[in-house]
């Protein structure tokens, strides 16, 4: 009986513009130069979080509309993003808004403080008001792809997450995101080339290079596989499940059985727990059946 393989959750995220200037700084060293739209600058990708309780925002009449210039407030609230000082990049978002409703920078920004609040609608609303004003913001795709995938609406999400792609073929973000998506859906074969993508445009962190490796060893191609995994595992060295990925790679399927083995006896030193003992001891009797 083959072991389940585990994936995990993608990434992905949101906050806001910050220039009309293209940023062509980006090395070439690791990943290809990334295209992106001039409005694309300063977008920061949402995370996975809870509800928060943060401090309430002060009236809107406390706030003074007409002495601090825009500039000014412009770079008052990319200080607070680069702060990750959600309040004050609320505050300033909302400042903003009052002199122009249509600044897509803070309706983004304002969008990522109420999803962390936990008011999803009201993020998702801000979202698309700024996608009505400018549609070729692929991280704005982006963002409100993940609102639809934290709230289990799979369907919107993916065609969210392929409109991000379709105006930036260069996002990583959403393409290790949908690929996410599409392994949980089984779907292996539209996962693998969302996942090739990703990885193929620079992003290579360890949750996208395992959930790429569970894709390969599904698929059958596993030389790349261990590839991917390999890669995995040297980030997150310690990671419990990755190294079981690794393992099951290793034993069920490339028939490594002395080198998967070392693989188990590392993951029972790190202290697997007990729904994943079971597994283990399965998978590792397993290769010593063999090698007896």
């Amino acid at each position: 009986m083959k072991s389940v393989i585990l994936i995990f959750i993608g990434l992905s995220s949101l906050i806001g513009c910050r220039s009309h200037q293209k940023d062509t700084s980006t090395s070439t060293a690791e990943k290809p130069k990334l295209v992106t739209s001039a409005w694309d600058q300063g977008l920061v990708e949402m995370t996975a979080t809870s509800p928060t309780t943060q401090e309430a925002l002060p009236p809107v009449a406390a706030l003074d509309t007409k002495s601090t210039p825009n500039d000014k407030l412009n770079t008052q609230l990319q200080e607070a993003i680069q702060k990750q000082d959600d309040r004050a990049i609320a505050i300033q978002a909302r400042e903003i808004l009052l002199r122009n409703p249509l600044n897509v920078t803070a309706l983004n920004a304002l969008a990522l403080f109420y999803f962390k609040k936990g008011q999803i609608e009201t993020a998702k609303t801000l979202l698309n008001k700024a996608l009505s004003i400018e549609p070729e913001i692929s991280l704005l795709h982006s963002n409100l792809a993940f609102v639809y995938q934290s709230q289990n609406l799979i369907d919107e999400a993916i065609l969210a997450y392929r409109q991000a792609m379709k105006v930036d073929p260069y996002n990583t973000i959403a393409a290790s995101n949908i690929g996410y998506l599409y392994l949980k859906r089984k779907d292996y074969q539209k996962a693998q080339v969302a996942y090739e993508i990703a990885v193929g445009k620079g992003q290579k962190d360890w949750k996208t290079l395992s959930n790429y490796g569970v894709t390969l060893t599904a698929l059958g191609i596993y030389p790349l596989a261990f590839t991917q995994l390999k890669a995995a595992v040297g980030l997150q060295p310690q990671n419990i499940e990755v190294n079981l990925n690794y393992a099951i790679l290793l034993i069920e399927h490339m028939e490594k059985r002395t080198e998967g083995l070392a693989v188990i006896s590392k993951i029972r030193f790190l202290g697997p727990g007990p729904d994943l003992r079971k597994k283990i001891s399965n998978l590792e009797n397993q290769a010593k059946s063999v090698l007896k």
